[in-house]
């Protein structure tokens, strides 16, 4: 056998219907990968001023209370409601007034009333004023946690095979977000919201290895790039489980439990023979592979004798390979380092701003939630088809992504000089009008990094490079939150910020060759040595 051989791909083909089947259902798990992440925009919205208001502090007397519940409603003379974050000490019985802001203290509210008109995670937990950032910081765990279970999924793989590492990702999931639910305390809430998204990100880091793991040439960069698509499906689907029951707990259950359903359908997602054949478990990847060439109706062109021998010579010619590459080794190839350095950076805007543009949606208004959460999501889909076409079409994809977000980077400042005198649902149209541009062009660019970075090293140091890439992209994700706590200065100045970075992602990405991705994957099949006959692929259409 020589070593360059895939010797997967080489029996069961790129692609056939086992193929699809398996990739279909793996795709399933970004669902809720989508809502966990998402849910925070219907579980903690912004409560309106007039449905907060602070209650009497204990230390007021009995005889102040009029006068407190007053200042809790208008201001007499600025006409506006009050900060009900500090209100007015009354030192005096008189329900006036006072003219003069010397004869007037300010008193930081401890306790406050909320007459919202359903249980958030806002009003449960009095998440206002100084306790408002813990909104953020409840986000900045549901991401740690997403960078912890993908770190932690690699190093489970190496003694769990990633079917089985999926399955107790959904049942931890499942365990962890319905308890999460029935908190009462928002510490021990984060706690939980960290702990299930550790899970969702080793149940879709597993699904994807399977997937890119049994499917070869331009068959694995199209299942990689349309992964993101079903992220969106969630996302778009996400306000209908708000509209079922909008109380945060319930909304938190109706997106645990339904990963019941997806345990049956985990019965039909393959392993991958590749992790049984770096173990040297020769007969559990001679399993998998017959029950592949079954469905996919090809057992005719080879006997499981035959597969059987191959597989045992594909594992005795490698088992003395050389150790994998170091991180290091990336970087000493002064032909590539520009592209990767280019690459990273790229990685940390588009993956930041990918998640928090979605929850800037908020900016926006309560009233039309629902409605602009279904168009960002619609708009990732539009992006990652844009995406693709790119890959698929040119050999400059990276250059016109690049110059797509420079340009709708810079169109997401516009809010700032739309008048003021515009109707309140005309004005919330021109910003999400500014919001959805930035949004394609970080999902077409996105995209093309999730399928096409890995052309920029020798397949070697393919791995590395994407762990790397996933890893320094969901640290710097981290920040993004926070960025969408500028709200409390300017409606538009988070979506600005993410404006800005996405133009300083797109001038990185014109930074980055490689040339055009399935004519490079054909290039490399025809210089494929064979083994004892040719390569057989197997397509749908020839089936």
């Amino acid at each position: 056998m020589t070593k360059n051989v895939d010797i997967v791909s080489e029996i069961i083909g790129d692609w056939g219907p086992w193929q699809f089947r398996s990739v279909a259902l793996i795709y399933l798990c970004k669902i809720p990968s989508a809502w966990f992440m998402a849910c925070i925009i219907f579980t903690a919205p912004i409560p309106k001023p007039i449905e907060v208001a602070c209650n009497q502090p204990q230390t007021q007397t009995t005889f102040h209370q009029h006068s407190w519940q007053a200042s809790n409603i208008t201001d007499k003379y600025a006409e506006v409601p009050t900060d009900f974050c500090f209100q007015l000490n009354r030192t005096s019985p008189d329900t006036r007034y006072y003219e003069e802001e010397d004869d007037r203290d300010s008193v930081p509210c401890e306790s406050f009333r909320f007459t919202t008109p359903f249980e958030t995670t806002v009003t449960k937990f009095g998440l206002v004023c100084a306790r408002s950032i813990l909104i953020a910081t409840s986000q900045f765990f549901h991401l740690f946690g997403v960078l912890t279970g993908g770190i932690l999924a690699i190093k489970l793989m190496e003694t769990t095979s990633p079917r089985t590492l999926m399955l107790h990702g959904m049942v931890f999931q499942i365990i962890f977000g319905c308890f999460a639910a029935l908190s009462v305390n928002y510490e021990i809430h984060m706690l939980l919201r960290y702990l299930a998204a550790v899970c969702l990100a080793q149940m879709y880091t597993a699904g994807q290895v399977i997937f890119t793991d049994i499917t070869g040439s331009k068959y694995r960069s199209t299942s990689v790039c349309f992964f993101e698509t079903f992220w969106s499906i969630g996302v778009i689907l996400l306000p209908g489980i708000a509209f079922i029951d909008p109380n945060w707990y319930s909304i938190s259950l109706l997106i645990a439990l339904p990963t019941i359903f997806y345990i049956p359908i985990w019965w039909l997602i393959p392993d991958t023979p590749r992790w049984y054949l770096a173990k040297g478990q020769v007969d559990e990847a001679v399993d998998i592979i017959n029950y592949a060439v079954s469905v996919n109706n090809t057992k005719h062109l080879i006997s499981e004798a035959e597969i059987r021998q191959r597989l045992f010579n594909h594992v005795s010619s490698n088992e003395k390979q050389a150790p994998p590459p170091k991180w290091h080794s990336l970087w000493s190839d002064s032909r590539t380092v520009v592209s990767i350095l280019a690459a990273h950076i790229a990685w940390a805007v588009y993956v930041t701003n990918y998640n928090g543009m979605l929850l800037n949606v908020k900016a926006f208004g309560r009233e039309h939630l629902s409605l602009n959460t279904v168009c960002l999501g619609f708009s990732e889909i539009v992006g990652v088809f844009i995406g693709y076409s790119l890959i698929a079409n040119c050999k400059k994809k990276w250059q016109y992504a690049g110059m797509f977000n420079i340009f709708a980077g810079s169109f997401a400042s516009v809010g700032y000089f739309y008048p003021s005198s515009l109707p309140p649902d005309t004005k919330v149209g021109l910003l999400m009008l500014t919001a959805i541009i930035p949004k394609i062009a970080v999902s077409c660019s996105q995209s093309i990094l999730f399928t096409c970075t890995a052309e920029l090293v020798s397949p070697d140091k393919r791995k590395i490079l994407m762990f790397s890439c996933v890893v320094w992209a969901r640290i710097c994700l981290l920040s993004a939150p926070y960025i969408g706590t500028l709200l409390e200065i300017h409606q538009v100045l988070p979506l600005s910020v993410f404006g800005g970075l996405s133009a300083i992602g797109g001038v990185c990405t014109c930074l980055i060759r490689t040339s055009k991705t399935f004519e490079t994957q054909a290039d490399a099949e025809k210089e494929l040595p064979t083994a004892c006959e040719p390569r057989r692929i197997f397509t749908i259409e020839k089936l």
